[in-house]
């Protein structure tokens, strides 16, 4: 539901160009948040710990067995008064494809097809992802990235303990190839990742992005979080799984670009 229907004009435009540029970071950020999760155990290897992970949240066969799903979500901007209904559709080995829509905005959709990344919005169009942003969607497009961890991130190394939420969390620093680094925050008690902290490149600019996960549930065999709020440019984002459809049947051609970005691929005369 959008509580702002009477918003006309100029001012209305204002607002949906706004709740674009959150969307768009909401985006970026679901496909590789959504199973996030590592085993209890005592500070130590960083390596060692995100290997546990594999084991608690199912073991390497329930991995494997998980090839694609459909996550439906609700995302909601309390600043703006504004929720958007929103559909992730993930298949392996490196295919997205997601849609946000409300009211205010249209349809705002975004895919991988495992060598185009896009977008396509009712405020901003077509656009092809290019350079580095193309670079960071292809790489958060892996289905499962941390039992792939080694072929995205160059190291692993813990740098201490912090607190989240009250709670104490070894705190671990992963490096990715590009240079740019990611942390992440492991709840000592429950071994579940409490935090997420990264940098985020799109036309906007580089935005610093932190995230919050909870409410882990199971799905397929594969503990995952329900809830994600993602804080980003001073304003915060909350995003909640309603279902999870596990190994769903989703035609190939989902992720392929729509007919108005594939124009954009067509070579200039």
């Amino acid at each position: 539901m959008e509580r702002h229907s009477k918003t006309v004009g100029p001012a209305r435009r204002a607002v949906a160009r706004g709740v674009v540029v959150g969307a768009s970071l909401a985006l970026a950020l679901v496909s590789g948040l959504v199973a996030q999760v590592r085993a209890a155990g005592p500070a130590g290897d960083a390596e060692k710990l995100i290997d546990r992970y594999i084991e608690a949240a199912g073991g390497k066969a329930a991995h494997e067995a998980y090839r694609s799903g459909i996550t439906k979500m609700t995302l909601t901007l309390p600043a703006q008064d504004i929720t958007l209904n929103m559909t992730l559709c993930q298949a392996r080995p490196n295919r997205v494809y997601t849609l946000l829509e409300s009211a205010v905005t249209g349809k705002i959709e975004s895919g991988v097809n495992g060598e185009v990344a896009w977008e396509l919005s009712a405020m901003t169009g077509p656009r092809l992802k290019e350079g580095q942003e193309k670079a960071d969607a292809l790489r958060d497009a892996i289905f499962d990235p941390w039992t792939r961890w080694r072929d995205i991130y160059d190291k692993a190394e813990l740098a201490g303990v912090d607190t989240v939420g009250g709670k104490p969390s070894d705190k671990v620093v992963l490096t990715l190839k590009t240079g740019k680094t990611r942390t992440v925050y492991f709840d000592r008690a429950s071994g579940l990742i409490q935090r997420v902290d990264l940098t985020i490149d799109n036309p906007a600019g580089t935005i610093p992005v932190q995230s919050l996960l909870g409410d882990y549930r199971k799905e397929g065999g594969l503990l995952m979080p329900h809830r994600t709020e993602i804080t980003a440019m001073g304003q915060k984002r909350v995003m909640v799984v309603d279902s999870v459809a596990v190994n769903a049947d989703i035609p190939a051609e989902r992720f392929d670009p729509p007919a108005e970005v594939r124009k954009l691929m067509e070579p200039k005369k």
